[in-house]
């Protein structure tokens, strides 16, 4: 255990912190317990996208396997999956999903019977109208760009299915909206409690969209600013539309990535590779304050001290 810039460095494991990508804090528990407003949230879906229809899932990804089956694909059939960077890491939260009905790949295949676009951490992908050139059924995951959008405003007009996970933009632990188009037939299998509930927490904060999506640039940019002075530059450069879901940025090459993640995560910030490519990301929502930024920054900034012999600017 060491003291450094006045933060405790390897605490205890029981008295460690708790920083986490997604926006939900232990105070949100009893907050949540108060709101009641889930009307605004089928509006919201509706007006948004007119030619889908809507139902709710216990979680984003719940939605993927009843689509697969809307599909009727088979096991040997494969999914495409697509992402905005085009780098292959996917999460394994989405490729599990896709494994319990039928396969996956990152290429499009002659066994392909459906593309799924990964909108990565608040980047859309955005030659989303090339694709209708296969004829194939289009599932965009929107799990972490809730209300991000792509230069041409065609990010959920495109896809015949559109995944949403609430818990990655909004401070709730659980909830999902699958969309999809009129010509399927897809059944609602979510409690009505666990329903009302969703409902009524996130169409309580949907006022907040505005607010959410200004405080996750503010953060990034703080971020931006104090990871320049440690060489470590970001590896989404903000444009038009861009709502970033994490802070990702580019340590310098002799970092070892696998090693940061361990020492982070050991802090208590949840955080990864971005596998496939030298990148890294850390969290950065709308409810941390810059004080929890500079904690983040100065942990990464002890990492490259202890473990570089290079000497920092």
């Amino acid at each position: 255990m060491y003291i450094y810039e006045n933060y405790v460095i390897d605490a205890p494991e029981r008295k460690k912190a708790n920083f986490k990508i997604v926006p939900f804090l232990e105070s949100d528990i009893a907050a949540n317990r108060k709101l009641y407003n889930g009307s605004d949230l089928d509006s919201y879906f509706t007006r948004k996208f007119p030619y889908h229809r809507l139902l709710y899932t216990e979680r984003g990804r719940s939605g993927i396997p009843e689509i697969l089956r809307a599909l009727k694909l088979q096991k040997e059939a494969v999914v495409t999956i697509l992402t905005t960077t085009n780098n292959f890491y996917i999460s394994s939260c989405v490729t599990r999903e896709i494994e319990t009905i039928c396969r996956w790949s990152r290429s499009i295949t002659k066994e392909t019977k459906a593309i799924l676009v990964n909108h990565e951490f608040g980047y859309c992908y955005e030659d989303l109208t090339a694709l209708k050139q296969y004829g194939l059924p289009i599932i965009e995951d929107f799990a972490h760009s809730f209300s991000a959008q792509n230069s041409t405003n065609t990010q959920g007009t495109i896809g015949d299915f559109l995944i949403f996970s609430f818990s990655k933009f909004f401070p709730i632990q659980i909830g999902g909206a699958l969309l999809y188009r009129p010509n399927y037939n897809i059944a609602e299998t979510i409690n009505s409690h666990v329903k009302c509930y969703i409902k009524n927490i996130v169409g309580s904060h949907l006022k907040d969209i505005k607010t959410i999506e200004q405080k996750r640039l503010e953060n990034y940019f703080y971020l931006k600013k104090l990871f320049d002075t440690l060489n470590c530059y970001v590896y989404f450069q903000p444009t038009k539309g861009f709502v970033p879901a994490v802070f990702m940025f580019r340590p310098p090459e002799h970092v070892d990535l696998l090693k940061l993640k361990e020492f982070m995560n050991a802090q208590g910030v949840e955080s990864s590779v971005f596998y496939g490519e030298h990148a890294y990301f850390i969290p950065s929502h709308q409810n941390f304050s810059k004080e929890d930024l500079f904690f983040f920054y100065t942990l990464v900034k002890y990492f490259l001290q202890q473990n570089t012999t290079k000497a920092l600017p």
